[in-house]
């Protein structure tokens, strides 16, 4: 029987790299935040299948490591009957159209793509619901999780959260205190902290070419229990996806939901994830030919865990991701981007001015920040089609 209360605490660290862009923050005058820079990120949520009321009170009080006091408040907020149920299917002209999509699916690491991929579903096979949701970016009820109640939910942080100190540390015990639900105590060992950012060796900031074979490398993360990657690129009405999965039927919400131990094992013995020491892993060529921007995932799992205490099941998640899309980058020299010589960068400003100047009246596309919009608006569309593919393709 599945318990009627799920209190979820959601450890990450994640950080994104723009190939060509590294130098940019560095650039005087650019104004423009470190974009490889890691961030840490610490959530609670919890959920029960009870009705809100105004008097429901959730609390939970934290180790002194974390750095953000003693206890932290759940907001849990009342429904708004002008807010459309989650996974409603409207009945306007956006989404009573079908939608038509290719999606390719690759899979394993390797120099070239292995007898039998890809494999191809069609979204005309899905069913109008499916298609209407893969539109809308909501699936239906029927396909949300068990757990996934439309009742009353709590959860951590909300408003204008300053963020996770640096230095922050997550071990330690955790107290949840509610007046509707019971409470729970759940404890974090010294292996179940923040896990280490990833670092991407290869591709190096110029990118890659998406029509030959592209190796991956990262650095190992200490404490890391397995890794996952995965790719997706879309283009028209084709999504084209892979992962470093030895089968074709990964669960796709392995990143975002807790894994016992053994389950953890299991996943390894059978190549559907890879070991905690693997450092690197090989896209076939031809995948992502014809593809821009393909933007690479990389999910390092930490120590997760799963308990069920007083009617309440908790489960932490801890993870590393890095993304990156994987298009060649912006080709800026990475001597200019590393050079601590003030007057070489005057030097470089004033040609720069110059050619500007040339070309003041040349509507070519070239100034370096239209090139970083761009990227972030492909990684933008291409975030799109993976959350709708997701929530239609999650396995329950």
């Amino acid at each position: 029987m599945d318990p009627k209360v799920l209190f979820v605490i959601t450890i990450t660290t994640a950080r994104m790299f723009m190939p060509g862009m590294s130098g940019l923050a560095k650039m005087p005058g650019m104004n423009i935040p470190d974009m490889n820079a890691p961030k840490k990120t610490l959530t609670m949520d919890l959920t029960t299948d009870q009705q809100p009321k105004e008097s429901y009170k959730a609390e939970c009080v934290i180790p002194e490591d974390l750095k953000l006091g003693p206890k932290v408040n759940l907001r849990i907020d009342m429904p708004s009957e002008a807010e459309p149920s989650e996974g409603a299917i409207g009945k306007d002209d956006s989404t009573s159209k079908s939608t038509e999509m290719k999606i390719k699916t690759y899979w394993g690491c390797g120099e070239s793509i292995a007898e039998g991929q890809p494999k191809v579903l069609d979204t005309k096979s899905m069913g109008m619901a499916n298609q209407q949701a893969f539109k809308s970016g909501k699936m239906p009820k029927s396909m949300s999780k068990t757990l996934s109640f439309d009742n009353t939910r709590g959860y951590w942080p909300y408003d204008d959260f300053k963020g996770i100190d640096d230095k922050a540390k997550c071990p330690g015990e955790y107290n949840l205190v509610t007046n509707f639900c019971g409470d729970t105590t759940v404890f974090l060992k010294n292996n179940q902290d923040f896990l280490a950012a990833i670092d991407i060796v290869k591709p190096g900031s110029k990118g890659a070419n998406v029509s030959k074979a592209i190796p991956i490398e990262w650095k190992s993360v200490p404490n890391a229990k397995a890794y996952l990657l995965t790719v997706f690129a879309a283009s028209g009405n084709e999504m084209v996806t892979w992962t470093s999965s030895s089968s074709p039927d990964v669960p796709m919400d392995l990143q975002y939901k807790a894994i016992k131990k053994a389950d953890l094992d299991s996943y390894i013995d059978k190549g559907i994830l890879l070991p905690g020491d693997a450092t690197s892993c090989c896209i076939p060529a031809g995948v992502f030919k014809g593809m821009q921007s393909p933007m690479l995932m990389i999910t390092a799992f930490g120590l997760d865990k799963i308990q069920e205490k007083s009617g309440i099941e908790t489960n932490v998640i801890i993870r590393s991701t890095a993304s990156m899309t994987l298009g060649e980058g912006m080709q800026m020299d990475e001597d200019e981007e590393s050079s601590d010589n003030p007057k070489e960068i005057k030097k470089s400003q004033d040609k720069d001015d110059q050619e500007d100047e040339e070309v003041e009246n040349d509507d070519d596309n070239t100034n370096v920040v239209d090139e970083a919009d761009k990227a972030m608006d492909q990684v933008d569309k291409t975030n799109d089609v993976i959350n709708r593919a997701k929530n239609i393709f999650k396995r329950h």
